[in-house]
């Protein structure tokens, strides 16, 4: 029996090294395209002609981690938005998107920073 556990504990250590990335891969320097509706003060909005606010901080954050460049794509529909990270000409969705039963069935949500009490 122990043997045989022995063996199952090399074995899955052995997947769990094949399975292992360092985040440099195939996508290494091409630029994280993060489509952004700059319409949503403070979280993204253009000011003095340019994208600003915590989400744009965020997106300049993570394209720092990934050790790629930041492409920002403007949209003003929120349905072009999602249109293009379904047809993906963006990787990522980072507007203050509200999390909904519909499209958590369509698109993968990072956990929420902040939530937000909305009333009549």
């Amino acid at each position: 029996m122990m043997k045989r556990m022995g063996w199952i504990l090399v074995l899955a250590v052995g997947l769990l090294a094949g399975c292992s990335s360092n985040g440099h891969g195939e996508l290494e320097g091409e630029a994280l395209r993060v489509g952004v509706m700059p319409d949503y003060p403070p979280l993204v909005f253009r000011e003095e002609g340019k994208v600003v606010g915590l989400e744009r901080d965020f997106a300049e954050q993570l394209s720092q981690d990934l050790e790629r460049p930041l492409s920002l794509h403007e949209y003003t529909q929120l349905s072009d938005l999602f249109a293009a990270l379904k047809n993906n000409e963006i990787d990522i969705i980072m507007s203050g998107i509200s999390i909904t039963p519909t499209r958590q069935k369509a698109f993968a949500f990072s956990l929420p920073y902040t939530t937000i009490g909305q009333m009549a």
